[in-house]
């Protein structure tokens, strides 16, 4: 008799990041950098990249509703779109349509950054340059750009960008 139990690396279908999606109308038509995740963002490090690159989609998705500063501040720049979160059936869709994925923590999570994770994992699956900020350094060794500042994290955004580099092999065991 087949189990009906399946187990799951980190609770995630890696299954599912590897259908075909229709492109949703956020990311449609332009080179786009996103975020999707439940701790909010570096908000000014967003801003910093909708500046720096006035013609890329800057795409962050997070469940917690911005505060009316926050929404000020980036509501400054008509390429940020934010959104209060998806369902996780929509997840793959976004991350296989996007350029870039990029994991920018805020500056408190330097004291304990946060290692290999769900996020890391769903967006290694779809092959995507990943740039990360105030997350472990040793993550850089599977190949994710992990940035150790604002700087860095724009220098590494304006390479993936110019290089056109689109899709990178993880060397994370899944």
């Amino acid at each position: 008799e087949e189990s009906r139990l399946k187990i799951l690396p980190n609770a995630i279908d890696f299954s599912s990041f590897s259908k075909d999606y229709d492109c949703p109308s956020a990311l449609k038509n332009q080179s786009s950098i996103t975020y999707i995740g439940g701790h909010p963002p570096d908000l000014n490090l967003i801003c910093k990249i909708a500046a720096a690159q006035p013609h890329l989609k800057v795409l962050v998705v997070c469940p917690e509703r911005l505060s009316k500063c926050d929404f000020r501040l980036i509501s400054n720049y008509s390429n940020i779109n934010y959104i209060e979160g998806l369902t996780p059936n929509e997840v793959p869709r976004y991350l296989l349509h996007s350029t870039i994925i990029m994991i920018p923590y805020k500056d408190s999570f330097k004291s304990k950054p946060l290692g290999m994770h769900g996020k890391i994992m769903q967006a290694s699956v779809c092959k995507k340059p990943i740039v990360c900020k105030n997350v472990a350094a040793d993550l850089s060794k599977f190949g994710l750009f992990v940035a150790r500042d604002d700087t860095h994290f724009l220098s590494y955004v304006d390479y993936l960008l110019k290089n056109k580099i689109k899709v990178i092999d993880y060397d994370i065991n899944i």
